[in-house]
Order: structure tokens, then C-alpha cells, then sequence
């Protein structure tokens, strides 16, 4: 009992919400990472089910980008506990609305999957922020990102073990992906139900949904956050690519054989574990007193990702973005690059990630619903827009 003075709650606080993103997240990347795969598996089964995974995702993005301009509204009304559960809640619905292979009960789980996850990840950047001062803010953000990424390696290895040698994902395989995982989102919101408050309550919600909303606007158009959109937009198009596209089109590359189809999880599972490993070497690196700057941290990413997607360009063919294909990279596509590229690329996202969010809180503490909205809003828009553009190429092919 002498012990519990020294515990850091506000450390323990982002260590609860963080395996709440870790439990939810190991469903959800996972689902993501197979949507374009799960689609085309239903199409070929039921040609009636027309929903392509790049339209499903450009339009869970698009609601997605649209009501992160009212979650800090809703934040100021409910917290961020009831926030957190109410997107779980929604991203949950839209796993479980896949297993029924139906258009219209797909297209009612995109549009709460979209609506929560803006309220989910708003509550997520201020309840961090309210955990956090000057001091700890790098070490939280670091744990934090590497509990977080972790969520790309369960789910993806539980993926991987359900595709080991099918050409085709059937529908019994299919539905049992997606029941799991969306009964796994839902342990997520059942840990957050019990989420603590934060040690002080650093920076009191006082303003009401309009003042919010006001408040957001006014922080859009400020200089500082003008500049910022540039990496807010490398970011969107970065993760648009990484978690989205990759992975689906290695699947869809015939010169892998029997493997492809084990390898869209797999890749996932890199991804993530490059992700995570990132948040631990920053974790690392404050402790042992290494200096370093953000913008040191920030072209670090970039030329690790610079590296990731010149390999990708001769690794893989051009057609594999869009469909399954026969056709041949600049090289003969190897497995091991394709996946090292998953890992490269998730490295430079923990790079790019782990330096934003102490970089907002910096800027603007008071205001850090607003701000985390504002990043997502950014990043979200750039995903929604690289999609459509896949979307489009595909129907004039």
C-alpha cells in the first residue's frame, strides 16, 4: 500500500484508454485492411453485392472528415468518455453489418462507422492532452502509439491463419473474420465504460456545443495551423496508402501464388509491428536523454517512407492496385520486400505521428478536442480524396 502515492495515474490513465484503442483497433485495421479483399470475395460469390472496398472506404472517410467539425461539440457536451464508447459502439456496427453481405445494411454500418470514429478520435487526442503536461507529453504520446500499433498485429495474425492457402475467402471464412472481430470491438467499449478521470482535470470542458464549434473554426485559420496542413496532408495521403491500398494490392498480385491471399494480413501485421516499434524508440530515446528535434524525427519518417515506396514501385505490378492480375513488376515480385515495405512504412508513420500530437498540444493545450479534430479533419480529407481517385481510375479501366 506505501506504493500507490508513486503511481502515475495520469500514466496509467493513457496506458487504459491506450488498450482500449489496442483491443479495438486489432478488429477494426483488421477489417480495413481486408475491405477492398472481402468485397471482391462477396462480389464473386453474390453478383448482386456491388459495393467496391475503395467506394466503401471513401465514403467512411468522407462522413468521417465531415462530423470531426461537430465532435468537439460533442465532446463538450458528453465528455470524452461517453464519446469514446459511442464510437467504439459505431465502428463495432459497422464490422458486424458485414457479416449479414447485404448492400444496404453495409452502407448503414459505413455511415456510423464514419460518424463515430470522428467522435472517437477527438475524445482520444483531449483526454490524452488532459493526462499530459509539458514533460510528459512526448513520454504518454510514445506509450500511447506503441500500445495503439500493436492493434495491427493480433487481428491481422487471426486473419492470416483464417486464409492459410485460399485463392478465394468463402463465405463461411468471411463471416467468422468479421463476427470476431466486431465482438472484439466491443471489449474495447466495455474497458473504456470504467476509464478514469484524469489526475486535476488539467484543462476543464466550461464551453458549451456552438462556442466549440466557433472555437474550431477560429483555430483553422490561424498561421500555425495554415503551415501545418501541409504535413496534416502528407499524413492523409500516407495512411490512405499504407493502411488502405498496400495491403490489398499485394493480395491481388498472382505472382505470389497460394500466398497472396495470406499475405494482405500479414502485411498488416509488419505494418503495425514497424508502428510500434516506432512509438518504442521514441519511448527509448527520452529516456536515455538522446536529443533529438521533431523536425529531425519528421525527415526521418519521410526518408524511411521515400525508401518504402520507390521499393513498392518495382515490386509490385501497376494492375494490382485495382484487381487481381498476372501482370509483371519492373522485378520479379519478392515476398520479402513487399513485406519489409509494410514495415518501413509503418516506422515512418510512428514517426510523423508521434511528433504531432506534442506538437498541437504545444501550440494550443486548452484546445485539445479542437485541434485533434483539425488533424484528423486534414488527414481524413486527403484519404477521402486519394480514394476517390482509385475509385475513379478503376471504372475507366
Amino acid at each position: 500500500m506505501m506504493l500507490l502515492p508513486s503511481i502515475d495515474r495520469s500514466l496509467l490513465n493513457v496506458i487504459h484508454m491506450g488498450l482500449g484503442f489496442l483491443i479495438l483497433f486489432s478488429a477494426d485495421f483488421t477489417i480495413t485492411n481486408m475491405q477492398k479483399t472481402i468485397n471482391a470475395s462477396i462480389h464473386e460469390d453474390k453478383p448482386e453485392y456491388n459495393i467496391d472496398g475503395y467506394v466503401s472506404l471513401c465514403l467512411l472517410y468522407g462522413l468521417y472528415g465531415i462530423t470531426l467539425w461537430l465532435a468537439p461539440s460533442l465532446i463538450a457536451v458528453i465528455g470524452y468518455k461517453l464519446s469514446l464508447i459511442i464510437g467504439g459502439s459505431s465502428l463495432a456496427i459497422f464490422m458486424y453489418s458485414l457479416a449479414l453481405e447485404r448492400v444496404w445494411t453495409a452502407y448503414i454500418g459505413i455511415v456510423l462507422g464514419g460518424i463515430g470514429g470522428s467522435f472517437l478520435w477527438a475524445a482520444e487526442g483531449h483526454y490524452l492532452v488532459l493526462n499530459s503536461d509539458e514533460k510528459t507529453m512526448s513520454r504518454n504520446i510514445g506509450v500511447f502509439w506503441a500500445i495503439y500499433s500493436a492493434s495491427m498485429i493480433s487481428g491481422n495474425v487471426f486473419a492470416a491463419t483464417q486464409f492459410e492457402g485460399k485463392m478465394h475467402i468463402d463465405q463461411e471464412t468471411r463471416q467468422r473474420l468479421v463476427i470476431t472481430m466486431g465482438t472484439v470491438a466491443l471489449v474495447a467499449v466495455l474497458l473504456w465504460a470504467f476509464l478514469s478521470k484524469p489526475p486535476g482535470q488539467r484543462v476543464p470542458l466550461t464551453e458549451g456545443p456552438v462556442e466549440a464549434l466557433r472555437k474550431t473554426w477560429r483555430l483553422f485559420c490561424t498561421k500555425d495551423m495554415m503551415v501545418l496542413l501541409i504535413t496534416f496532408v502528407y499524413g492523409g495521403l500516407q495512411q490512405s496508402f499504407g493502411s488502405g491500398v498496400y495491403a490489398p494490392s499485394i493480395g491481388f498480385t498472382r505472382e505470389f501464388g497460394i500466398h497472396a491471399k495470406k499475405l494482405v494480413p500479414i502485411s498488416g501485421l509488419i505494418y503495425g509491428f514497424g508502428d510500434s516499434l516506432g512509438g518504442v524508440s521514441y519511448i527509448i530515446l527520452d529516456r536515455t536523454g538522446i536529443k533529438y528535434t521533431r523536425r529531425h524525427a519528421i525527415f526521418a519518417g519521410l526518408l524511411i517512407q521515400t525508401i518504402a515506396y520507390t521499393s513498392i514501385y518495382i515490386n509490385l505490378p501497376n494492375s494490382a492496385v485495382f484487381r487481381e492480375t498476372e501482370e509483371k513488376a519492373i522485378i520479379p515480385s519478392q515476398i520479402w520486400l513487399a513485406l519489409l515495405c509494410s514495415f518501413l512504412i509503418g516506422m515512418g508513420d510512428s514517426c510523423l505521428n508521434t511528433q504531432i500530437f506534442p506538437l498541437l498540444r504545444d501550440l494550443h493545450p486548452e484546445y485539445s478536442a479542437h485541434t485533434s479534430a483539425l488533424y484528423k479533419f486534414s488527414k481524413v480529407n486527403c484519404i477521402q480524396y486519394c480514394i476517390i481517385l482509385l475509385t475513379k481510375s478503376y471504372s475507366c479501366r
